[in-house]
């Protein structure tokens, strides 16, 4: 059985293989940039309402668009 996962962002279909697991709201905050290391250790452990499926090429464009 293959389990198929399907991306937030764009909405079709990947194998396990083609997906990664994304901080809706990311660990450090591309504005403020590192804050101290409570909040990075909280974001960075969060709950799983905190956490999306992203195929791989959506997840470097949230990355990229998070870094400018």
């Amino acid at each position: 059985m293959v389990c198929v996962f399907k991306c937030a962002h764009c909405s079709n279909d990947f194998k396990r293989t083609e997906v990664q697991v994304d901080h809706i709201v990311p660990v450090i905050n591309p504005k403020k940039g590192f804050e101290d290391w409570n909040t990075y250790i909280a974001r960075l452990f969060c709950g799983i309402a905190n956490l999306q499926v992203l195929c791989k090429p959506c997840h470097i464009e949230k990355t990229n668009k998070e870094n400018k």
